[in-house]
């Protein structure tokens, strides 16, 4: 696990079309409750996700709202957070803090029959899609995915494989997430593949900031079994 804390730190997103550019304006000054509803609305303007969300926060009770804006202002839930994913199993969901906070770690497989691609004649095309999302008071405030495409051929995974992440959405204002791919390979006597993306998140507030990494790793092998290992950096 790796920890740093330091002073208006903000590091660049690798997708910059997935960062919201008034995280960092907020990150400035008091996020209160009409200026979260502010946000987004704004961000509804382009993504009807955030109008999703938006509807659902203003159905909240005006308790439930305040704690709302505590946690996402709060660093300690932010790490709480991270270090939750590294615990999970696929298709397992965590409630941390009183079940107001969930975080969910998902995948989903998909394999074709057959594959017309010149450079691999007679392979089985697949991906793995594996989700990290995170929730409060049921209402999804940020999900990260990491997409692996293997081949697969007389029961061995015979092409290199590639390896995808994006961000699918991201509610959180003063929090933003960056991906590094990582190294993908073959193991299992040829068997099975494996891909590691790198994560970080990245929380900053009123000149205080926080960085928490993790290495999302998925498999596939050549029997359809899939896995994902979440280990803190």
């Amino acid at each position: 696990m790796m920890l740093v804390l330091a002073m208006a730190v903000v590091f660049s997103l690798i997708v910059s079309s997935n960062v919201n550019a008034q995280g960092v304006d907020l990150g400035k000054q008091e996020l209160t409750v009409d200026s979260y509803v502010s946000y987004l609305q704004k961000e509804s303007q382009t993504d009807f996700r955030a109008e999703q969300t938006l509807t659902k926060f203003k159905q909240l009770s005006a308790s439930d709202k305040k704690k709302f804006i505590e946690y996402m202002t709060n660093p300690k839930v932010q790490e709480d957070m991270a270090n939750t994913l590294s615990t999970l199993e696929k298709g397992e969901t965590k409630k941390i803090y009183g079940g107001d906070i969930t975080v969910s770690l998902d995948t989903t497989e998909y394999r074709s029959s057959s594959n017309n691609n010149i450079s691999c004649s007679g392979c089985t095309f697949g991906y793995i899609d594996s989700y990290a999302s995170f929730g409060y008071f049921g209402i999804p405030v940020s999900k990260v995915g990491q997409r692996m495409y293997y081949y697969v051929k007389r029961g061995k995974v015979y092409k290199p494989i590639t390896n995808n992440g994006w961000i699918s959405y991201n509610y959180l204002p003063l929090t933003s997430y960056s991906m590094t791919k990582g190294h993908t390979y073959t193991s299992h006597n040829y068997t099975r593949a494996n891909a590691h993306m790198y994560w970080t998140l990245n929380f900053v507030y009123k000149g205080f900031g926080l960085v928490k990494s993790w290495d999302h790793k998925v498999w596939g092998d050549a029997n359809r079994k899939s896995g994902v290992i979440v280990k803190p950096i």
